[in-house]
């Protein structure tokens, strides 16, 4: 297991006799990655990215190498405890074994290895060494994928907050407005036409926090597991039109003409509600980066799937951001078109649990095509 990983070498460092090559021969061929070295300076450089263990002689710690290595190992960080290994001998040294694991104890795992020793304990010492380092390098893993998720959860906060505020701000601004106007007898809030569009714009706003809630919602039902389908036999070109039918309002505010290219009776088994949500994200995507231009939907019959494409001339999307924004949180672009970055991925996990694919194609300023894939009934 240590082999192939440049984060598992052992150090060594004998400055006399042969102890350097042949503890290197001995962990080479137990399939430990180690290699001596002739310098405490070589040494250093090498602490940083590729060391699992310090093989180093008792003799090797003269005054000036042990401040050395202690102003080294000083600087690892918090998760880093170098374990390492001091091979002493029972002749006088300028540091006894004693003074050696006191100065070092604070900045490193240290153990004592006596020579002569047999090959059967100095392999034992290593491997314990390497498996306390590889522990160490699991909690620098965990602790950067602490931070990520952190800082994820602190950005999705701050978007939704923001995303959940713009259609609150409209609607309490709508609110106060008729007040004013009943608190001063103005009848002219009751006109049908006024009374009509603020129902038509409370009705957005708040279609608008309901799917944002729902997005939020669906997110935690994925991440724990808890998102299940209602299988059952679907005509998916019906489908695609009723998806339509309900954002058509949307579509005709945004100005974009739909052209529809699709097949009759195509029947696939799925979940009909989650399957609406996929046509739903990818419409309102298309309204959204589309730039008012026209949008054309198509379905055909392919290898015994269904295969929907939903074609925008917007935007578009560079080629390096195709598979990232299909991630959580993420978005192609940004500016001032709003949304939580959860769309697509939803939508990619929706097709997963149906084993079905989702792709993206896009030029940058001419548009993008969405295709995903389902198989048929």
């Amino acid at each position: 297991m240590y082999r192939n990983n440049p984060d598992f070498e052992v150090l060594i460092l004998a400055p006399t006799g042969r102890d350097a090559e042949a503890a290197a021969e001995v962990l080479t061929g137990a399939g430990i990655l180690a290699r001596p070295y002739v310098s405490l300076s070589e040494v250093c450089e090498r602490l940083g990215t590729y060391s699992g263990a310090l093989l180093i002689a008792e003799e090797a710690m003269t005054v000036e190498n042990a401040d050395t290595l202690e102003k080294v190992l000083i600087k690892q960080q918090a998760w880093s405890s170098l374990p390492i290994i001091l091979m002493t001998s029972h002749a006088e040294r300028i540091f006894s074994a004693e003074k050696i694991i006191e100065m070092f104890s604070r900045t490193g795992s240290i153990s004592i290895l006596e020579r002569p020793f047999r090959i059967v304990t100095l392999l034992a010492t290593v491997r314990l060494a390497m498996k306390t380092r590889q522990r160490q390098y699991q909690v620098r893993d965990l602790m950067k994928q602490q931070e990520l998720a952190v800082n994820q959860r602190d950005e999705f906060l701050s978007i939704a907050s923001h995303e959940l505020k713009t259609p609150m701000t409209s609607l309490k601004l709508q609110v106060q407005t008729r007040k004013k106007l009943l608190e001063r007898g103005d009848k002219s809030v009751f006109d049908p036409d006024k009374v009509t569009s603020l129902i038509e714009i409370t009705d957005r706003q708040v279609n608008r926090i309901s799917r944002l809630v729902d997005d939020m919602l669906d997110i935690s039902r994925i991440v724990n597991g808890k998102l299940s389908l209602n299988l059952e036999e679907v005509e998916l070109r019906q489908l695609v039109m009723e998806v339509y039918k309900n954002l058509a309002h949307e579509f005709e505010t945004a100005d974009c003409d739909v052209t529809f290219r699709m097949e009759e009776e195509i029947l696939v088994r799925c979940d009909r509600y989650r399957m609406e949500q996929v046509i739903t994200n990818l419409f309102s995507n298309a309204i959204k980066y589309g730039a008012c231009k026209p949008v054309t939907v198509s379905m055909v019959r392919e290898n015994n799937h269904a295969v929907v494409s939903v074609t925008d001339s917007g935007m578009g999307i560079a080629e390096e951001n195709y598979d990232r924004i299909f991630d959580r949180f993420e978005r192609a672009t940004g500016g001032s078109i709003s949304g939580l970055g959860l769309g697509l991925y939803i939508t990619k996990q929706i097709l997963d649990m149906h084993k079905g694919t989702i792709s993206v194609k896009s030029t940058l300023g001419k548009g993008s095509t969405f295709t995903f894939k389902i198989p048929l009934s």
